[in-house]
């Protein structure tokens, strides 16, 4: 009889036991729940308050991109920066299809003339795929990291967001410190002709080379961006270190539509010396080129490592190189353009 009763006794401390433990992880789990939804929170009706939302034409799409943005923001950059946690890893899978979900749905939600969505983008994938941050070369999502078709998509989405500039802008929110409509486009159009070599197939990198510069539909939109951002910038007010570090893309948009037309005549078609495309691409190379080599003008880190690109892929002297095989062809078919200035930058380099 005794020996049952302290068999029920011992059952019954184990059981309350069990039970307080119970209580206990409950109130930790708990606990730890709404410590993640008040900071989670806390920065989301922030981040509203930075992006002026009250103003927003299309509230509902606004609520879904700060959704977004705050799961990317606090729970994946800020992990993957200093916790060093990779963002292939199963720990973050979960939050980036939720970051997925939510901007799809402001996509969905969003109206065609209103350019919202491409500042939300701007926010959540332009350091994620690696466009505006130095990503690890072992990131799995740096751009030149992803499959082809993922690349082609990316590539896709990035000229269609251009192309909505020239429809619209960015309407009702907005946040002064991330720029203006033309700072947006710009990112944009950095992005694009970055990916736009890699979304090609071949088995070497001449093979993707001969494969980007036969795209005829490629030239088509590299002249719409290039209208596009012509227009932007005429009508934007910048000083001169901003002028010629935008400028460099569109050096690097008519280059492509300049030696694209050649390589697909396999030669070089006279009536190219006649196109404003070869007139805006002589003075844009004259223009960056005096900025590089002066000096006197004062440049910043970002303006420096434009300088240094121009230098290496512009002013380098190699033949080989595109910028050359171009100035060359241009000196020996266009009498109307005297670009032996240029060519001598390059023997300077």
């Amino acid at each position: 009889m005794e020996a049952n009763q302290i068999i029920n006794n011992d059952h019954n401390i184990n059981l309350k036991t069990r039970k307080v433990r119970m209580k206990k992880l409950i109130l930790s789990v708990g606990g730890i729940i709404l410590i993640i939804l008040a900071i989670h929170f806390n920065f989301y009706f922030a981040l509203k308050e930075k992006f002026h939302a009250k103003e927003s034409i299309n509230p509902q799409a606004t609520a879904y991109f700060v959704q977004a943005t705050t799961i990317s923001t606090i729970w994946i950059k800020a992990f993957h920066k200093y916790l060093g946690i990779p963002y292939d890893s199963v720990f973050f899978r979960p939050l980036i299809s939720l970051r997925d979900y939510f901007f799809a749905k402001g996509e969905e939600a969003i109206e065609p003339d209103n350019a919202e969505d491409a500042m939300w983008w701007v926010q959540n994938y332009m350091d994620f795929y690696g466009f505006t941050v130095s990503e690890a070369e072992s990131s799995p999502y740096k751009i030149e990291k992803l499959d082809l078709k993922t690349r082609q998509q990316i590539a896709k989405k990035l000229y269609n967001y251009i192309i909505k500039f020239d429809n619209g802008s960015i309407k009702g929110v907005y946040a002064k410190e991330y720029g203006d409509n033309f700072i947006t486009l710009s990112n944009f159009i950095g992005a694009y002709l970055r990916v736009i070599p890699n979304i090609y197939e071949g088995q070497t990198k001449q093979e993707k080379s001969e494969n980007f510069y036969c795209d005829i539909t490629l030239t088509k939109k590299l002249i719409q961006v290039d209208y596009i951002y012509t227009k932007a910038l005429e009508e934007s007010s910048l000083d001169i270190n901003q002028k010629y570090y935008y400028l460099y893309y569109r050096y690097d948009a008519l280059e492509s539509i300049i030696f694209g037309t050649m390589y697909r005549s396999h030669g070089f078609p006279i009536i190219l010396c006649k196109t404003t495309f070869m007139q805006d691409y002589i003075n844009v190379f004259r223009e960056l080129s005096h900025w590089v080599i002066d000096d006197s003008i004062p440049k910043d880190s970002a303006d420096k490592d434009h300088t240094r690109l121009f230098r290496h892929i512009a002013l380098s002297n190699n033949p080989k190189k595109v910028s050359t095989y171009t100035l060359v062809a241009v000196d020996k078919y266009c009498p109307q353009y005297d670009v032996k200035d240029l060519l001598k930058f390059k023997e300077r380099k």
